[in-house]
């Protein structure tokens, strides 16, 4: 683990460290679900990134052991993406709180935030959706 990587954890402790894992209000116990969705993507063709996957990994560990229930990918093309965030979103509309995290290559088009997959083949602005 590099000093970036343990700043990183350490700043996600700290400041899930505030929220408490549930509360007591009269006596009683509420515990709220708390999902988390962690992607890192290095493994590209053009332009490979060293760190994604080692930062992903670490912060799957520490939200698992905050008491989150973690889907985790690494290196996930545009289905597995897809599928993963279709699941989030299912988890979350049950109610509870929930965390995304992401390392990898992204790209800004017209306004508008786009996180790229490994697999992903872009020649055009227009690819980029797809």
């Amino acid at each position: 683990m590099k000093k970036a990587s343990l700043s990183l954890i350490g700043v996600v402790i700290m400041v899930l460290g505030l929220f408490p894992l549930g509360y007591s209000e009269r006596g009683i116990q509420v515990q709220e679900k708390r999902f988390a969705l962690v992607i890192g993507n290095g493994n590209y063709k053009s332009s490979p990134l060293k760190n994604p996957t080692n930062d992903a990994r670490d912060m799957a560990l520490v939200l698992k052991a905050l008491g989150f229930e973690v889907i985790h990918l690494e290196n996930a093309g545009y289905r597995a993406m897809e599928r993963s965030i279709r699941q989030f979103g299912k988890q979350l509309g049950k109610g509870g709180a929930g965390l995304f995290y992401f390392a990898g290559h992204g790209i800004q088009v017209n306004g508008r935030n786009y996180l790229i997959p490994v697999d992903a083949e872009i020649e055009t602005e227009s690819d980029v959706k797809f």
